[in-house]
């Protein structure tokens, strides 16, 4: 499982990789390009959060969903 922008070194105590903004510039540019292209590539959108599990084949984006979705699966 996997959340865009992040290195498979930001994790939780779990080992779960952990969601931070992705940073842009005061004029709205995204800083980091090629992450911004996988998210535009995986979703469709320039929308975060956005959740990938590649274990069970899901993604999506809502805070609330995603919580609800880690509560039920992962914890």
């Amino acid at each position: 499982m996997s959340v865009l922008g992040q290195s498979p070194r930001d994790t939780d105590r779990r080992g779960c990789l952990v969601c931070r903004p992705q940073p842009r510039s005061a004029a709205g540019e995204t800083l980091n390009e090629q992450t911004y292209d996988q998210l535009r590539t995986l979703s469709g959108e320039d929308q975060i959060p956005f959740l990938v599990d590649h274990q069970r084949g899901v993604t999506m984006y809502e805070s609330d969903d995603i919580v609800a979705y880690l509560e039920e699966h992962y914890v």
